[in-house]
């Protein structure tokens, strides 16, 4: 058995899709147009397990003092290995010298 392979990447439009799918997985509301929107205005992050997406992060940066950390959702079947740290501190880095708020 092969051990998966997890590659934080910038998340990019053709990730909505994906991202949808993960919301909807866990009970958000979220729609394409809603991550869309987060999207634009936000510097993203996807976890790829073999080109699929598990998780994701966002860092909305409001001005030079603050910064939200949101949309953080890992797949269900990959919760327990530490993605979502490391997603947040993909969008903590983000955020520079931010303060961030969850």
């Amino acid at each position: 058995m092969q051990a998966s392979l997890i590659d934080i990447q910038n998340f990019e439009p053709q990730h909505l899709d994906a991202a949808v799918e993960l919301s909807r997985q866990a009970g958000w509301p979220h729609r394409r147009q809603d991550w869309a929107l987060v999207l634009s205005l936000s510097k993203g992050f996807v976890a790829l397990e073999n080109g699929r997406v598990v998780g994701t992060a966002m860092a909305t940066l409001l001005g030079d003092t603050c910064a939200t950390v949101n949309m953080v959702i890992v797949d269900e079947t990959m919760r327990g290995r530490g993605l979502g740290r490391q997603l947040m501190q993909a969008a903590i880095d983000a955020a520079g010298n931010r303060e961030c708020r969850l």
